[in-house]
């Protein structure tokens, strides 16, 4: 029997280039259980690397208690950070245990060209991504965009709102989009590994690894401040780890909290005429305006005189819907603590900072009763409406739940 019997190991399998367009799919294996990934992109070239399948495969191979298998050459300088990335991944999860990567050795998995000098950010049209855009403009040369993350592949209206965004945006700044198609939400979902807090950073860097051969560098904008950090996806303890020679990994932006983030967002027209931020995305909107989500992004605006200026977003912040937010998960107490401090000393905003500060102490277990009998009582009633036919398909997007399916 093979040594690497009941290891996950990664195989290509395809990798065609056909009308400007490339298509790669991946399968993770270990000879019973198997999973596939897709990519396509019309923007850039893509190549597999095993830097990206590293990323790929670790935090399933610690989901399953696996370990993975490789076949060639892996960045020395992500082999020297492996057992930190496996400590930091351990300590916040006593339920992973380390992983033995065995075939992996030491070298340079693909040629070092001195001509790549792209230089790219993860773009949403964010709060985070649009600071780190307006902060690096002058070396940012691309901005990356995953559909079927945040944005269902078949949520069509939806879709083509974000391309037309993205497209304004690169021609205002100068920067090229590449946007993508994967199942790569999906993928991790599969192991049940939650996207947030689990598996976007690993995710996007393991895509910058595939587009490599035209970038040196590549930013992920950060979600918390320096002050309010926690275990998450992507975060700055972990993120620069996967540098390589090759292509430098910057985790970007926690010395501003979003408050601060608006305040440098407003400074660009093109930015507030852009802002998307919403996951809800009721009847395909750009941003629904009455989720959690939306409201903390409009309280960040409020907070520093710009919310008038908001094209994307209602005019006005309804306190009615301000009242029934909750705080779930201590990335929203974080976020809500910002407001708060941000609004204490504005005497117009003492209504809405009031507000906060109740949903802010009230007790955590209560609001979760609250939630989940106001969560089931929404889903019955979309049920109901999508029966008769009143509301499509594409309301409170399970993000990556369409796209599981092979393509």
């Amino acid at each position: 029997m093979s040594s690497d019997a009941g290891k996950f190991r990664f195989v290509v399998d395809g990798l065609e280039r056909e009308n400007g367009r490339t298509r790669l799919k991946l399968t993770i294996s270990d000879g019973e259980f198997k999973k596939s990934l897709w990519y396509s992109t019309a923007d850039a070239e893509m190549a597999p690397r095993n830097e990206a399948l590293l990323c790929l495969g670790l935090l399933p191979a610690y989901k399953t208690g696996r370990d993975l298998a490789l076949e060639g050459s892996v960045d020395q300088q992500i082999l020297e950070s492996l057992p930190t990335i496996q400590d930091i991944y351990c300590s916040w999860n006593p339920a992973f245990r380390r992983v033995a990567i065995s075939g992996a050795t030491p070298g340079q998995s693909v040629p070092i060209s001195p001509a790549k000098g792209g230089v790219a950010t993860f773009f949403t049209g964010g709060l985070d991504s649009f600071y780190t855009l307006l902060k690096h403009r002058d070396e940012i040369t691309h901005i990356i965009f995953i559909h079927g993350i945040d944005v269902g592949l078949r949520d069509e209206r939806l879709r083509a709102q974000v391309t037309e965004m993205l497209h304004r945006v690169g021609q205002h700044f100068g920067v090229q989009p590449i946007e993508i198609e994967a199942n790569l939400r999906g993928f991790f979902e599969g192991f049940d590994l939650d996207w947030g807090s689990h598996a976007f950073g690993p995710g996007l860097i393991a895509t910058a690894f595939l587009l490599s051969s035209q970038l040196r560098k590549v930013y992920l904008p950060s979600s918390f401040t320096y002050a309010e950090l926690m275990p998450w996806g992507s975060h700055c303890l972990l993120d620069p780890k996967w540098s390589a020679a090759d292509l430098e990994i910057v985790h970007d932006g926690c010395e501003a909290t979003r408050v601060q983030k608006a305040a440098k967002v407003a400074t660009s027209d093109v930015a507030l005429q852009s802002l998307r931020v919403c996951f809800h995305n009721v009847n395909s909107a750009y941003n629904c305006g009455q989720c959690d989500k939306c409201l903390r992004t409009m309280i960040n605006f409020a907070a520093v005189g710009a919310s008038s200026r908001l094209v994307t977003f209602p005019n006005q912040i309804d306190m009615k819907l301000v009242k029934r937010m909750d705080v779930l998960s201590d990335a929203e107490r974080a976020f809500i603590r910002e407001n708060l401090l941000a609004l204490k000393d504005v005497p117009e905003a003492r209504e809405l900072h009031d507000e906060l500060r109740k949903i802010y102490d009230r007790p955590v277990w209560r609001a979760k009763i609250k939630h989940q009998v106001q969560r089931r009582i929404r889903v019955w009633k979309r049920s109901v409406r999508r029966r008769l036919g009143l509301e499509e398909r594409f309301v409170h997007y399970q993000l990556g739940g369409n796209d599981y399916a092979d393509k």
